[in-house]
């Protein structure tokens, strides 16, 4: 039996890692040179650094893992579970996004890049764990390690001849073209506007964070449910 997918789930897993894909290429790019949509290059900086007996101050690959474990704790706080479920306070969880990504680029502003680098991450780990998974499916906008890692597994199951779920294997693309196209708008936007091209990614998750509490209760007001 075919399984019924929604179709806004592949949009929005292209703009979501499309968003990360932005703000870790604006972040390899900037003033710190530092991916923040992920942690185990941060981890690993931070372990070499510890191994090499650098003085503390310069374990700064921590503080992203810290940074995205705040997110991903603040996600935890609002939203409550992992599982994608509609009606569930996305809404609210992207407009603190926004709000983060903002912060972002006024500390930008003032010189303060590792604040802003630190920012950055709390948002990717925020939005990294509105919506973990669904109907099995792992669903991480803001690293593609695993989703490479379950793409390869799909297409060895389908070469053997096992029947596997197409949906997800569209997900799984979306995912990671959503995250390169980003990457590469990023760099572009970072060329012309630098640590300014913030605020697009910051307007965008903010319009996404309205646009859905717009919809969750305009249904709820038509009497159809979250």
């Amino acid at each position: 039996m075919r399984r019924f997918t929604p179709s806004w789930l592949y949009s929005t897993a292209f703009l979501l890692a499309a968003t990360a894909g932005f703000i870790n290429a604006l972040g390899l790019l900037g003033a710190e040179h530092r991916g923040v949509s992920h942690v185990t290059g941060a981890l690993t900086d931070a372990g070499a650094q510890a191994g090499q007996l650098g003085p503390l101050a310069r374990l700064d690959g921590l503080w992203i893992v810290l940074s995205f474990l705040l997110g991903s704790m603040l996600s935890g706080l609002i939203v409550g579970d992992a599982t994608l479920r509609m009606g569930r306070r996305y809404g609210v969880g992207l407009l603190l996004e926004g709000v983060l990504l903002l912060a972002a680029y006024l500390a930008a502003s003032e010189g303060a890049s590792q604040a802003s680098s630190h920012l950055t991450a709390v948002a990717c780990g925020m939005q990294n764990a509105l919506a973990s998974n669904f109907s099995g499916a792992v669903l991480r906008t803001t690293h593609m390690t695993g989703v490479v890692t379950d793409l390869g597994i799909l297409l060895g199951q389908a070469i053997r001849g096992v029947q596997v779920d197409t949906w997800r294997l569209w997900l799984f693309l979306a995912l990671l073209g959503g995250f390169f196209a980003g990457a590469a708008g990023g760099a572009l936007v970072q060329s012309r506007l630098g640590h300014g091209a913030l605020l697009l990614p910051a307007a965008g998750v903010s319009a996404g964070g309205l646009g859905y509490w717009f919809w969750v209760h305009l249904r709820r007001r038509r009497g159809e449910g979250a």
